[in-house]
């Protein structure tokens, strides 16, 4: 598949108060350590990297009881948010290296910002094991990083107020079921369990859109099974093949 040249913006989210596991705050400097950039290079693209963001915990927000270190993920999930807006409104595909998949509560509502103000449609790719669509009443461990999809989706009791849409999940093992008593919800349109994937091999999983809408792409390495560089491991989910040939065209 030709790949067209963009210019990327690197942005780095060390946080790991959302996943309640120490380490996934040094994902951004592994992912650059392994070279990401270069990788990006390699395939034309420009890459800006713009460093880390810096942030102190939010005073204004509570100490909630049932979504752990609120004050912190709050004040990232903000800057994020501020960051990746600029990035896109500057012209950059803003790409998020971070270890702790609350930090998309940022990178989401960034660009739902960004689409909001160019009048297009926002559309969300999730893929993951997990939907991340708990509430502080469902999560059974109270850690943020379980809500993320509650939050731009408006359910959660800090959500969002630019919603999304639309978005479509790939790779869900069983596991949602439990963390997402909810499921189905209106806004979710295509849901592509991880065993319908890697029984075929490398496929196409095409989500059709209108040609005018944004789209914003988010996962995490939990979607595979085995995931060796990830903190949460999964019994079942996407191979590493079967990922490796899942596109999402137009």
């Amino acid at each position: 598949m030709e790949v067209q040249s963009q210019s990327v913006a690197l942005i780095g989210v060390p946080l790991e108060e959302g996943s309640g596991r120490r380490g996934a705050g040094m994902g951004p400097t592994a992912l650059r350590i392994a070279g990401i950039d270069k990788a990006l290079a390699e395939l034309g693209h420009t890459v800006v990297d713009t460093g880390d963001l810096s942030v102190v915990p939010a005073r204004d927000l509570p100490n909630h009881p049932k979504a752990h270190n609120l004050r912190v993920v709050g004040a990232y999930t903000r800057a994020l948010e501020a960051a990746t807006y600029d990035a896109a409104k500057a012209g950059h595909f803003p790409l998020i290296l971070g270890g702790d998949h609350s930090l998309s509560m940022g990178s989401v509502s960034g660009m739902a910002r960004y689409a909001a103000e160019k009048g297009r449609p926002l559309f969300v790719l999730w893929l993951d094991a997990h939907s991340d669509f708990n509430t502080p009443e469902t999560s059974p461990s109270g850690n943020i990083h379980g809500m993320p999809v509650a939050f731009f989706c408006g359910l959660a009791d800090f959500a969002c107020s630019r919603l999304v849409p639309e978005i479509a999940f790939i790779g869900l093992t069983c596991e949602s079921s439990r963390q997402s008593p909810c499921l189905p919800h209106k806004r979710f349109r295509h849901l592509y369990p991880a065993d319908c994937i890697p029984a075929v091999g490398p496929i196409r999983v095409i989500v059709r859109r209108r040609c005018n809408e944004q789209e914003r792409a988010s996962g995490t390495l939990r979607a595979l099974a085995p995931a060796p560089f990830s903190g949460r491991q999964q019994r079942a989910g996407l191979t590493a093949w079967g990922a490796h040939g899942t596109y999402v065209t137009k």
